[in-house]
């Protein structure tokens, strides 16, 4: 799974902090493997920003624990819902075709909910 969704979390704080990655990548570029993350600058970016939220979650373990209590929660309420529990941050709901999942993720979206559906329409 690609950091930028896996970590969505920590996306603001780590938007923070743009010139030091930009002058990182620029600093890094053609020392490391790009086969690991894909091709080009994007790459690149991915990288540090994975790095990045990976050192505010071993510096915060607020954070963590907070994470920690919501996935439980959702892992409970999803439960109660006859919904198989991921245990993390990810809660996958499948629903059987395209214009059903569209209009539940839609139903979710105007709740107070990040529900962002997977797939593009169609």
């Amino acid at each position: 799974m690609p950091s930028w969704r896996a970590l969505p979390f920590f996306g603001e704080r780590i938007e923070q902090r743009r010139e030091v990655i930009l002058a990182d990548i620029q600093r890094q570029r053609g020392t490391k493997p790009r086969r690991a993350f894909g091709h080009g600058w994007w790459a690149d970016a991915a990288h540090v920003k994975a790095a990045a939220a990976l050192d505010i979650v071993a510096d915060e373990p607020d954070r963590r624990e907070r994470l920690a209590r919501l996935v439980a929660l959702a892992g409970k309420r999803a439960e109660a819902l006859i919904l198989p529990a991921s245990g993390s941050q990810i809660l996958p709901i499948i629903v059987s075709d395209n214009a059903r999942a569209m209009a539940r993720a839609e139903a979710l979206q105007s709740h107070p909910t990040r529900a962002l559906p997977c797939s593009r329409r169609g």
